[in-house]
């Protein structure tokens, strides 16, 4: 099995399309704005998500981090992934906030309250709450490369 990197170029033309849709999300994300989304979007929203997440880590920035949970929320509300695949990705971003010293419930909370009702902030807020999430237990771990630290799948 081929293993991604997922700390690796930054600064993808990707990257710069899912910056775009975040831009120019409204403060509160509705049904509407996620109807506008494609599955391209989706994709490149939960990249760049992911890639923020470890990028926070390296730098200790909580904004980063929140940004990358951002992306992953709305990569994941325009295409809705099963819940168990959606979690998985989901335990970076818990991770990366109890490493930065911050709550993981209120990590997640500020992302969900961007959302309209539904599953996606229920789903977040949950999530956010547990007190189990390992990487390991979700199939990564860390390692250190050339650039720093970074995450793989196990």
């Amino acid at each position: 099995m081929a293993v991604q990197v997922l700390g690796r170029r930054p600064h993808r033309p990707a990257d710069v399309s899912a910056r775009g849709v975040l831009d120019r999300a409204p403060a509160k994300i509705s049904r509407v704005f996620i109807a506008e989304l494609d599955q391209s979007d989706a994709t490149q929203l939960g990249s760049y998500g992911l890639r923020m997440v470890v990028l926070a880590m390296r730098e200790g920035s909580l904004d980063r981090l929140q940004h990358g949970l951002l992306a992953m929320a709305l990569g994941a509300a325009v295409d809705v992934p099963d819940d168990r695949d959606l979690m998985i990705g989901l335990a970076l971003p818990h991770v990366a906030a109890n490493q930065l010293g911050a709550e993981p419930i209120q990590v997640f909370e500020t992302t969900a309250a961007r959302f309209d009702e539904g599953w996606l902030p229920e789903l977040l807020c949950g999530f956010g709450a547990r007190v189990d999430v390992t990487l390991a237990a979700f199939g990564w771990r860390q390692i250190l490369t050339d650039d720093g630290l970074d995450v793989i799948s196990s």
